[in-house]
């Protein structure tokens, strides 16, 4: 469910930035529901495998959201990088980047 928040929120801000700590410029309809329930399914998820599979439930949740904020810096580089290379950027000089 995260993930799939995540992916729509991605896509509906494909030409944006996402912030890692604020919202995006642009929600999607559904996808704040979505992370919602995800993050309550990631909680008693946690929980649970902390209860069943001690420290490694642990690890499970920190790789899940590594890998969410990973995704996060991998679009907003791509969005960097094209807006460096914009006709337009070039023309004016401007560094998306920097």
């Amino acid at each position: 469910m995260q993930a799939a928040s995540l992916i729509m929120t991605l896509r509906a801000n494909a030409d944006a930035t996402v912030p890692f700590w604020r919202n995006a410029p642009t929600i999607p309809r559904g996808s704040v529901a979505l992370r919602a329930a995800g993050a309550g399914a990631l909680v008693f998820g946690a929980a649970y495998g902390a209860r069943e599979f001690g420290y490694w439930g642990a690890v499970v949740l920190v790789a899940l959201v590594l890998v969410g904020a990973a995704a996060i810096a991998r679009h907003n580089r791509r969005v960097c990088v094209q807006g460096d290379r914009s006709p337009q950027s070039r023309a004016e000089g401007v560094s998306a980047i920097g």
